[in-house]
């Protein structure tokens, strides 16, 4: 079974689905496969798969979208790109194995069903070098992509 949760996964978030956000949180499994979606026309799009043993605090992560790690800022910029620009964003996740093997076979899975249904994701996006790259630049290419994955949302839409 797949759940959903508001994102960013936040104690606000959380309070909306029990009255206790820390008792929810506690009951969120940590080792988890998840896909962030944004929402079009009610449709869920998905932009990033990926797989974690500390699901909350990967939730975070993208929250704080942290330059020095590539993929924390391109996935948090990109939900902050989305939900700036009225979409709102869920992550569907799903509990798996506590063996970080296992996790990641489920996410490439989950990963070629969705890239071979048509849909381009996050995953395929090229990282960066921080110590290198310009914070600004790569904000904007991850802005780009995200315009490229609604216009396609759009038009498979129509």
């Amino acid at each position: 079974m797949i759940n959903f949760l508001e994102f960013p996964v936040t104690e606000a978030a959380l309070a909306r689905y029990e009255a206790a956000p820390r008792a929810i949180r506690e009951q969120l499994p940590a080792h988890v496969v998840y896909v962030l979606c944004f929402i079009v026309d009610d449709a869920l799009i998905p932009f990033y798969v990926g797989e974690t043993g500390r699901f909350v605090g990967r939730m975070n992560d993208y929250r704080l979208a942290n330059f020095t790690a590539s993929t924390d800022f391109t996935i948090g910029e990109a939900a902050k790109y989305f939900i700036a620009n009225q979409y709102a964003v869920v992550v569907g996740y799903k509990s798996s194995s506590t063996d970080e093997k296992e996790r990641k076979k489920e996410e490439r899975l989950v990963i070629r069903g969705v890239l071979t249904s048509g849909r381009r994701l996050l995953n395929c996006f090229p990282s960066y070098e921080y110590c290198a790259a310009n914070k600004s630049d790569e904000r904007t290419a991850v802005q780009c992509f995200c315009e490229m994955m609604i216009r396609a949302a759009r038009d498979t839409l129509v």
